[in-house]
């Protein structure tokens, strides 16, 4: 359960390696923090599925049930305090503005302080925070391209600690000058139209604070605090003390005591992370005093225990660049991608100088518990479901690729960022993020949609059915296809023994998904995974998944007749004499009860990797295409002579008529032969020396050329063969281009890095196919059976994204380019290219009922780069940040909405000495009774 040796009769701590453990403080909170260790197991004996609870302390102790050896490569670098669930938990939302003094007496080791304290200053701010950053010397300007206080997402953050390295000392210090520049952004911020109504949830209109970074002066700006700040000190300012200190600092502690804010001193690196984080504490009050019992529910993150040893790449130009590289290829294996509930907990204390944030409680919930609530055989294989927060950000989501690139902070993926934006995904966000009373509401959009293989993409109609969890900062949706408005039912009307029998047919070979039908169905070296299931199926019935077997069963028998049809198949003949199957290399059905009927039985192996029908990108395409699907093994174009030559996969879905229900895909292999012969008797003018014909498929990927020695060309980007020709098709809209940028990508450390046609007869391919029996046949046997149900989708609450693996990879950001048809007569084209004294004739026509274009050219004949034409890319490429580059920067602001506030409650005598409290009974009763409050709420 927690994938590692644990003790369920002790809780374990954790002290960050700067904090001396014998300190008396320190002391005095492992003692009374102890005592949450009966409460701890108490909960866990009433709820055995209840993961890691835990409290962080402002102290910096993280105390954790059930025990565990904490065991990490390298140095210990962990801090309770900078987690994501700590950040958020122990201060409510605030607008940061960072002055940074870079006149010339901060030149060397008091900027380089400088820099580092800002990027530990980022890391505790998250994405209910905004955040923005200038210089001053004898001016004030801003740092970088933010032009106003931006969300502290990852992504803007990493973009201003780049700028922020890049600082350079000089000028004289004014701090008139850099205060009044500061209190003027947030004037200006405040009176920006979104922040002041909340429309688009601008800003986070709470706390408004600024870092003060210094190396000490004597200016006292009291006529710019008289002009901006006082009486109400709305804005607090914290001041930093930095390097070893040999100038004055008496203005700078005032400047913060005169403005509610707190002094503090950072003399050396090593002082830089207890010291910067201090300031929550202080923020934290204003949650005492509101006393807040609101429930927090963090953005996802990598379970502590999944981080794997990294490293910088020696190729990185700074040291707080985005890359970072796995250097131990099996890490720590904890709980996966993971959401906390959490709750601060405070001192009470009547005397204001006490009331202050003890620490935050913690309750996790991986994405895997959530996605258990999945009805995923309900919604079929191209309906998923997912959950975002207030800020538009996934929860879990079945693009999220939250491991293929790790990154030192949550993801932060905006739902627009995985799904293709369009104006109705927006408002559906929007009606996502404003439905907090759990209406349950739905919307039909058409609109692109992402198929998995990123080499494709179709233009589909979805259902989307919405709801918000009262009491949370999630909404859940779930989404279906048209198709799928019902699903198969229960009748448990098949024994295991005839079922078993079922799965064993003589003629054919039988593969199936490897589902949880069963509990403990596992393969070995003597024994496949099928018989282990076939041995638990006749042993162990009952405690199986029934619906799920049933179905199975079902599928079995409502197909067992194509066995005899296809042998019968094998030995007719066409009217012209030659064989039925002639060049047919295997024939199948595969079924959404995760059947795959093969035939002939030998050629099983070829569909051992699609043996998971839902997963197949095959079945998945047939499904959301009312055709006949031509497909082949991608290939890279990389020269591998061990390789035979490719087949090509023809495959339709299955339509009950009148119900819209699709049970199943029928298909064929195909050989190149075959085709190449059919192509050539009907389209003769491929047969001539000068041309060359190709079939390609709606993504522009080659399924058949008309030259036998190109067979290995098969399942190759038509644009890495015919560069020219590819950019005409492009140029002339055959083909239209879908440009996409992966926010989520992993990137590999090195890269490596090449008199005209009148008129053509074009029959339709599929009728070689004889397959309209198939779909007749199956299409009677299924109506015959009363096996359909509407889907209840008000049932449909909890959901969760698919697990993926990890990636020896740094994350990046890639362009990709996906190509389809146009929807109008372009893919009828007959045109000429014309470069220097050659000209090239090509014509193009769409085969009916399929996703074949049939491409006729004459051969090329300009030499290489006589033709400048740009060269259209099609797999995924690294890229810069396209909101930040060459100069750009379009930060993306969303519609948000805020969390509530609670901002003002510090004791105004302190300003600039640490506050240490060691709390009574009393107190730790209240941390026992919020973290059963965070237990009550936890399935709610």
């Amino acid at each position: 359960m927690f994938r590692q040796k644990v003790g369920f009769n002790a809780s374990s701590i954790h002290i960050p390696v700067e904090i001396y453990e014998g300190d008396i403080d320190i002391q005095n909170a492992l003692k009374w923090t102890n005592g949450l260790f009966d409460v701890w197991k108490k909960n866990r004996d009433e709820d055995p599925d209840l993961l890691w609870q835990y409290f962080g302390s402002q102290t910096g102790i993280l105390r954790i049930y059930p025990a565990s050896k904490w065991s990490i490569t390298g140095v210990d670098l962990y801090d309770v305090r900078r987690r994501p669930w700590y950040t958020e938990g122990a201060s409510s939302p605030k607008d940061m503005f960072i002055l940074i003094d870079t006149s010339g007496s901060t030149h060397g080791q008091a900027l380089t302080l400088m820099k580092h304290s800002v990027k530990s200053l980022l890391d505790t701010l998250g994405e209910n925070d905004f955040i923005n950053i200038a210089q001053f010397s004898d001016k004030a300007k801003i740092i970088g391209c933010f032009d106003r206080f931006v969300q502290a997402n990852y992504r803007n953050k990493q973009v201003l600690v780049d700028y922020v390295f890049n600082l350079k000392a000089k000028g004289m210090a004014s701090y008139a000058k850099g205060f009044e520049f500061a209190f003027e952004q947030f004037k200006e911020f405040c009176q920006f139209e979104k922040y002041e109504s909340g429309e688009e949830g601008e800003g986070a209109n709470c706390n408004r604070i600024i870092m003060f970074l210094t190396d000490g002066g004597t200016e006292m700006p009291e006529e710019v605090f008289k002009k901006y700040n006082w009486p109400e000190k709305k804005i607090r300012i914290f001041s930093y003390a930095v390097g070893p200190i040999a100038n004055p600092l008496a203005a700078v502690k005032w400047i913060a005591c005169a403005n509610r804010g707190y002094f503090y001193k950072i003399p050396a690196m090593g002082a830089i992370r207890s010291t910067v984080q201090r300031y929550q504490n202080l923020l934290g009050s204003g949650l005492v005093g509101g006393q807040s019992k609101e429930f927090l529910w963090t953005n996802i993150y990598e379970d502590f225990w999944d981080w794997p040893v990294l490293h910088k790449p020696k190729s990185s130009n700074s040291p707080f660049e985005t890359p970072f590289v796995e250097t131990d290829p099996t890490p720590i294996k904890g709980l996966g991608m993971m959401t906390t509930v959490t709750l601060p907990v405070y001192n009470t204390s009547t005397d204001i100088a006490n009331q202050t944030v003890l620490g935050v409680m913690g309750c996790d919930m991986t994405v895997s518990d959530m996605e258990a609530f999945i009805p995923d055989r309900k919604l079929g294989p191209n309906g998923y479901a997912f959950a975002i927060n207030s800020n538009g950000y996934i929860v879990f989501h079945p693009n999220l690729k939250a491991k293929n690139g790790w990154v030192p902070s949550p993801p932060n993926v905006d739902f627009l960022e995985v799904e293709f934006n369009s104006p109705e995904k927006e408002k559906l966000r929007r009606a996502m993020l404003d439905n907090t009373t759990g209406e349950p509401g739905e919307m039909t959009i058409t609109s692109f949609v992402h198929v998995k293989d990123e080499m494709h993409v179709d233009q589909k109609t979805r259902k989307y059915y919405y709801t918000g969890i009262p009491g949370s900062s999630i909404s859940l949706a779930v989404v279906i296809p048209e198709y799928t408005q019902f699903y198969i039912e229960d009748n448990d009307s098949v024994t295991p023994e005839e079922g078993a029998e079922l799965l064993e047919p003589d003629l054919a070979k039988i593969l199936i998904a490897p589902w949880d039908y069963c509990p403990g169905v596992e393969g070995s070296e003597n024994v496949t995974w099928k018989e282990s299931l076939i041995d638990t199926l006749l042993t162990t019935y009952p405690e199986c998944d029934k619906s799920l077997v049933q179905h199975l069963f079902f599928d079995a028998k409502v197909t067992a007749t194509m066995d005899t049809y296809w042998q019968q198949q094998e030995q007719a003949t066409y009217k012209t004499g030659s064989p039925a199957r002639d060049g047919i290399v295997a024939t199948f059905i595969a079924t959404n009860g995760g059947l795959t009927r093969v035939y002939p039985a030998n050629t099983n192996e070829s569909f051992e990797d699609m043996k998971d029908t839902w997963k197949s990108l095959y079945y998945r395409r047939s499904f959301d295409n009312d055709m006949w699907v031509y497909s082949a093994t991608h290939n890279t174009g990389i020269p591998d002579w061990n390789t035979t030559e490719p087949v090509v996969m023809a495959s339709k879905a299955i339509t009950l008529s009148g119900r819209g229900y699709k049970p199943a895909v029928v298909g064929v292999k195909i050989s190149q032969e075959k085709l190449r012969e059919f192509m050539l008797s009907h389209a003769s003018v491929c047969s001539t020396e000068s041309n060359i014909c190709y079939l390609l498929d709606d993504g522009a990927f080659v399924m058949l050329s008309s030259d036998e020695e190109n067979a290995l060309q098969v399942g190759q980007f038509f644009g890495d063969i015919d560069p020219l020709l590819m950019w005409r098709l492009h140029a002339s809209d055959v083909f239209l281009q879908k440009d996409e940028y992966d926010y989520q990508a992993a990137c590999q450390m090195e890269q490596h890095s090449s008199a005209g046609i009148k008129s053509v007869f074009i029959p339709a391919l599929y009728e070689l196919l004889t397959l309209q029996w198939w779909t007749t046949k199956l299409t009677m046997m299924y109506v015959n059976f009363n096996i359909y149900k509407c889907i209840q989708l008000c049932c449909v609450l909890t959901v969760m994204a698919e697990d993926v693996s990890y990636a020896k990879n740094y994350s990046c950001v890639k362009h990709l380019a996906q190509y389809y048809f146009s929807s109008g007569d372009n893919t009828d084209e007959k045109d000429l290219i014309v470069c220097g004294n050659c000209t090239r004739w090509f014509a193009t026509a769409r085969l009916p009922g399929s996703n074949l274009l049939l491409v006729i050219a004459t051969r090329d004949c300009f030499p290489a780069g006589d033709c400048n034409v740009p060269v259209l890319l099609q797999a995924p490429v690294e890229t810069a940040d396209p909101a930040f580059s060459e100069g750009k920067c379009n930060v993306t602001r969303y519609y948000r909405t805020r969390p509530t506030c609670f901002d003002y409650n510090e004791d105004p005598n302190t300003c600039g000495g640490g506050i240490q409290v060691a709390p009574s009974g009393a107190v730790l009763l209240s941390i026992q009774l919020a973290f059963v409050g965070v237990l009550l709420t936890r399935y709610s």
